[in-house]
């Protein structure tokens, strides 16, 4: 255990954040002191466990694309002994559905190859059975018919009952609501959501656009499918752990078409997979 800010004597909070912001140096004399701590424990790949939400935007802002971290409340927030403990291991149970830097490069690696298979098995059923729908049945036909038969025992993706349609994730942009819907998520555990778990992040969040049966351009979607892109990078950029897909599909009859781009730790693969082939 040991301080993420080294010796300054003040002890309010608030003013030790408004000391950093005109301080920048300062702040990161502190980060090189704590990596150098880290090098002497000889930690490759630590999980650090921040208490409260000072510490954690500090640790956040200098390593979210470098170590896993997650925020616990502080020792000396007013509550209970036995909330204190309820809170902590709540956030500690979801320690274990946080992989590691290598195991995360091969989770991933998997779970991108299920669901190119499995958006490649649902545009050949839009497309051969002149499927017709809006954005939200295009999602559920997919999740549904599709996604959960990839489901495999032993493996990161276990069970349907880690999909989740319409769900929410915490905000990553500035202004506007705390959490916000996403089309579908696949969470690490079983009927996880962003209330119980605030600091998980899901293995997935897709984002779909659709046109064929409203009034929407393919302009329109391209614009709408941008903004998903943009959004998923940012998300993906705080929480590498998440891969991120924006989908767009075209139901129009004898004019079906789908894109869809992958974004990994905040970079976009564009045109990840397309269909029909080019």
């Amino acid at each position: 255990m040991t301080d993420i800010i080294k010796d300054f004597k003040e002890v309010i909070s608030g003013k030790t954040v408004e000391y950093l912001k005109s301080n920048k140096e300062f702040e990161l004399e502190n980060i090189r002191l704590f990596e150098q701590e880290l090098l002497d424990l000889g930690a490759e790949d630590p999980l650090i466990i921040a208490f409260g939400t000072d510490t954690y935007k500090i640790l956040h802002r200098h390593f979210h694309n470098k170590y896993r971290i997650i925020k616990v409340p502080h020792y000396g927030d007013y509550m209970s002994k036995e909330d204190y403990k309820d809170k902590v291991g709540k956030v500690l149970e979801g320690i274990q559905s946080l992989p590691n830097r290598r195991q995360n490069d091969a989770v991933q690696s998997s779970l991108s190859d299920n669901l190119r298979q499995s958006l490649t098995e649902c545009f050949d059923h839009i497309r051969t059975s002149n499927w017709r729908g809006r954005e939200r049945e295009l999602v559920s036909l997919y999740a549904f018919s599709f996604l959960q038969k990839h489901c495999a025992p032993g493996t990161i993706f276990h069970d349907p009952g880690q999909i989740a349609i319409e769900c929410a994730v915490m905000q990553v942009t500035d202004g506007g609501k705390e959490r916000v819907c996403k089309d579908l998520l696949i969470w690490p555990q079983l009927h996880m959501t962003v209330w119980a778990s605030p600091d998980a992040a899901p293995l997935l969040i897709m984002e779909w656009k659709a046109r064929g049966t409203n009034i929407v351009t393919e302009a329109g979607m391209r614009k709408a499918l941008r903004a998903d892109v943009e959004w998923l990078k940012t998300y993906t950029t705080k929480h590498p752990s998440t891969l991120g897909i924006a989908v767009g599909v075209d139901v129009t009859p004898d004019h079906q078409t789908l894109t869809a781009h992958l974004i990994d730790a905040g970079s976009a693969t564009e045109g990840w997979l397309r269909r029909p082939l080019p």
